[in-house]
């Protein structure tokens, strides 16, 4: 993909971090209940950058947006 093809896609990391309190809790829970993970891994992905394929997915759906994922 050349320069002139990228996209403006926010990062889910900025994107979550702007949000307000009561929504981050709304998008962690959701995806918390939807993938098995503990809420401690939900934050090390979250830090690292680190989400698979399908937890991209899930994240995307329950925020209705589309991410660069880097």
């Amino acid at each position: 993909m050349g320069y002139s093809e990228k996209t403006d896609q926010i990062v889910f990391k900025y994107y979550y971090e702007g949000l307000p309190d009561d929504e981050k809790t709304s998008i962690r829970d959701g995806f918390l209940s939807a993938s098995g993970i503990a809420y401690t891994s939900f934050y090390y992905k979250l830090r690292k950058g680190k989400f698979s394929l399908l937890e991209q997915n899930k994240l995307e759906e329950l925020c209705n947006q589309k991410f660069s994922w880097q």
